[in-house]
């Protein structure tokens, strides 16, 4: 409400197009909003924000734009994205994170799993961060078919508790343990009542 009132005043505040780019994408990822309209508006105030602001210092529109390139299967464009980020900043969490996002999605699961590493090892200070990436290796053990080592990695993630859950639900099931199976999906419609399958997207960047 307050960044929306915001652009009202003055439909050029920069941090105003950077937030509402970041929260539609987030509207998408991962509050089932996934008929496409929050990503068209995600990217919208993504390309505004850069223009406002191209010499960003923390890539924040690069970093932004190369998860919804990817999720929309941009994948050259959000490649160009990734490395645009990194080369401004090789040291934040989140554009390794989307550096090992990109080469989860687009190129091969095992080999996204030392991008994730390298957050949970320089980022031990901003916990969230690295049960993003716990999550994300997680989720590259179970694309990997080794869901043995997705359960041993998602053991490690201290938040979270809805994705944590998704993916658990999954891991479980295809373990053969329903009862957990059951018991990650209770947990997950519990923190979202509601859940559908239909309103997931088909991937989680």
């Amino acid at each position: 409400r307050l960044v929306f009132q915001g652009l009202e005043h003055e439909p050029d505040l920069v941090q105003a197009h950077l937030g509402l780019g970041f929260g539609y994408y987030i509207d998408w990822a991962y509050m089932g909003n996934v008929d496409g309209a929050a990503l068209e508006k995600a990217e919208h105030h993504a390309h505004r924000f850069r223009e406002l602001s191209p010499d960003d210092a923390n890539a924040n529109a690069y970093r932004l734009l190369s998860r919804i390139f990817l999720a929309t299967g941009r994948l050259e464009e959000a490649k160009r994205c990734v490395e645009r980020s990194l080369a401004i900043n090789c040291f934040d969490g989140d554009i390794l994170l989307n550096k090992g996002l990109y080469i989860l999605f687009a190129e091969n699961a095992e080999q996204s799993m030392p991008w994730f590493d390298r957050v949970i090892e320089i980022h031990d200070e901003t916990p969230h961060t690295v049960d993003f990436a716990r999550m994300w290796k997680t989720f590259a053990h179970f694309a990997s078919a080794d869901y043995a080592s997705a359960v041993s990695q998602m053991k490690d993630i201290s938040s979270l508790r809805y994705l944590r859950s998704l993916i658990g639900a999954a891991c479980f099931a295809q373990l053969g343990d329903c009862a957990s199976a059951g018991t990650a999906a209770e947990t997950a419609v519990a923190a979202h009542p509601g859940l559908q399958i239909g309103r997931q997207s088909r991937m989680r960047c």
